[in-house]
């Protein structure tokens, strides 16, 4: 039986190394217990790129201040597409993969090739933490998922669901065939997940 898969999308680059790895690693436990795999970015981009998280930040961060667009470019690149080459038509390289992810297993040392727009096309459905901080990637794989319709489980700890962003909001429903999946806590997420997946 093929395993699932899901993709943690969350901040990464604004905030503390608990803030970006805490919650990521309470989920995978849980996830562990239902036989889910987990892609996480944090771990993974520590592989791809030789230097752990908050390391790779600071060095990203430095090529900007240095104007070091090339490396900076060449480093993105490494992390957000793996070893598909720059000079490919995204779109139906990721549209083929995603279709290759129902005929093929993944397995954990695979996943250190995989950039991360590969991981969230690849994935059965994301998780996406969104707590009131300055993030864009995790935008970027939330649409992603959402062009792919890849069922999209958000976490928005520090306010309502109902006083969510309405396009945040309506990009989850269209994800999720017009059923809200938004929670306040990991836990009512992880319930909702286990619900859903329990069969599978």
């Amino acid at each position: 039986m093929k395993r699932l898969l899901t993709y943690t999308a969350g901040p990464m680059e604004a905030v503390s190394l608990e803030d970006m790895t805490g919650w990521r690693n309470e989920i995978a436990v849980k996830l562990k217990d239902l036989d889910i795999d987990v892609f996480d970015p944090v771990e993974q981009e520590t592989k791809k790129v030789g230097k752990d998280a908050e390391v790779s930040i600071a060095h990203m961060k430095q090529l900007k201040k240095d104007g070091d667009w090339g490396k900076f470019f060449k480093e993105m690149q490494k992390i957000w597409f793996g070893t598909i080459s720059k000079n490919t038509d995204i779109i139906q390289v990721l549209t083929h993969l995603r279709m290759k992810k129902h005929i093929e297993t993944e397995t954990d040392t695979y996943f250190e090739n995989m950039g991360d727009a590969e991981a969230v096309v690849r994935s059965d459905f994301l998780i996406a933490y969104l707590p009131d901080v300055r993030m864009v990637g995790t935008i970027y794989e939330v649409m992603l998922a959402f062009l792919f319709r890849i069922p999209v489980y958000y976490i928005i700890p520090d306010r309502k669901v109902n006083e969510a962003n309405t396009s945040l909001l309506f990009g989850n429903m269209m994800a999720n065939n017009g059923e809200l999946k938004a929670y306040e806590t990991i836990d009512e997420c992880m319930a909702q997940i286990e619900l859903d997946f329990k069969e599978e």
